[in-house]
């Protein structure tokens, strides 16, 4: 392959990278990303899953730790020491979140993986579950160039179940940008490879914004088309277990505002940096999340304060007086045919 600084011979079949060997110097066309924080029930699944890819290319496997304090570290560690060739892993001194020093020290991290062409995204409480993802996404883009992001469907799994999320049916498919910018479309983080170009060109100034995924989302839609790839999960998404930024859903209503409140952020910042051709999907995609607060309301109160406090922000569904009675009424319906069935 003679692709700038991209220079290798494939491999005739697919094989796992895990088993590869390359040339000293050779410089990876994917590297791999985790962030993980206390993620020790977890982050076995999530490395085995990038570890059983069977690519043609070669794939360099960046990690940050964030402090761990559960073990984490030490598994990551053993891994590191199995497979010194391909793992690059920072370690940071103490936890960066939210603080102003994370910059600085997630760099080195951020500089490893920005030399491979692609990068594919995996936090260390998700993972892989099939081993062509990387080679399939791999090929849908070079085959596609002006596409600058893809994902495929993902099982997200909860404490009590799993089910099928993101699936536009088995082929293959390019979306308009407008698709994903407005919330038409959407993809967990660890179904999305996207170009490293991409990545490197978001401005610094937006590194203070919350949603690290959807603030990706949005800037990569602005800069290409978005390629599905389709035949089915690749990947598993959990959602609320312990560790997870979700844990606190449906247990504090201060949490649900805060995340109404940064996605407002979101969109305001970019409202302000992308052309106005874009600002209608923006409306939609914050029209959408108005309305999944308006609707998780109900998980944090009961009776008649239930139906006042849907009331009072009827605001965030344009004002339709019926919407909450409505919602009211089908829960109670949902209960008692639980009720009968057990």
């Amino acid at each position: 392959m003679t692709n700038d600084k991209y220079l290798y011979t494939p491999l005739a079949e697919p094989v796992p990278i895990s088993e590869q060997i390359w040339p000293q110097g050779t410089t990876p066309l994917v590297s791999t990303s985790t962030l993980a924080f206390n993620h020790g029930p977890y982050i076995r699944d999530c490395l085995e899953g990038i570890l059983m890819q069977r690519t043609t290319f070669p794939v360099r496997v960046c990690i940050f730790d964030d402090f761990s304090t559960d073990g984490t570290r030490d598994i990551i560690k053993e891994y590191e020491s199995n497979y010194p060739n391909i793992f690059y892993v920072v370690y940071a001194s103490h936890n960066t979140y939210g603080k102003s020093e994370r910059l600085k020290v997630i760099e080195p991290f951020r500089k490893a993986r920005k030399e491979a062409k692609f990068i594919a995204l995996c936090e260390g409480d998700d993972y892989w579950t099939d081993p062509l993802k990387l080679q399939k996404q791999v090929k849908l883009l070079e085959q596609n160039p002006e596409c600058s992001i893809s994902f495929h469907s993902t099982l997200k799994k909860t404490k009590s179940k799993e089910y099928l999320v993101h699936n536009h049916g088995n082929s293959n498919k390019i979306f308009d940008s407008d698709k994903l910018i407005s919330g038409e479309i959407n993809m967990w983080t660890a179904s999305i490879l996207v170009k490293t170009d991409v990545i490197e060109s978001i401005p610094n100034n937006l590194d203070y914004l919350k949603f690290g995924d959807v603030k990706l989302k949005i800037w990569a839609a602005s800069l290409g088309n978005i390629a599905y790839v389709g035949g089915g999960p690749m990947s598993v998404y959990r959602r609320g277990v312990k560790g997870a930024w979700s844990e606190n859903e449906g247990k504090d209503i201060k949490w649900e505002k805060q995340r109404l409140n940064d996605h407002y952020e979101v969109v305001k910042v970019f409202k302000e940096i992308l052309p106005i051709k874009y600002h209608k999907a923006l409306n939609k995609y914050w029209g959408r999340i108005k309305r999944r607060y308006f609707y998780s309301l109900p998980k944090y109160y009961s009776g008649i304060d239930k139906l006042l406090v849907m009331i009072k922000n009827l605001s965030y569904i344009n004002y339709n007086i019926f919407d909450p009675i409505v919602l009211m009424i089908k829960s109670s319906f949902l209960k008692l045919f639980l009720y009968r069935k057990k």
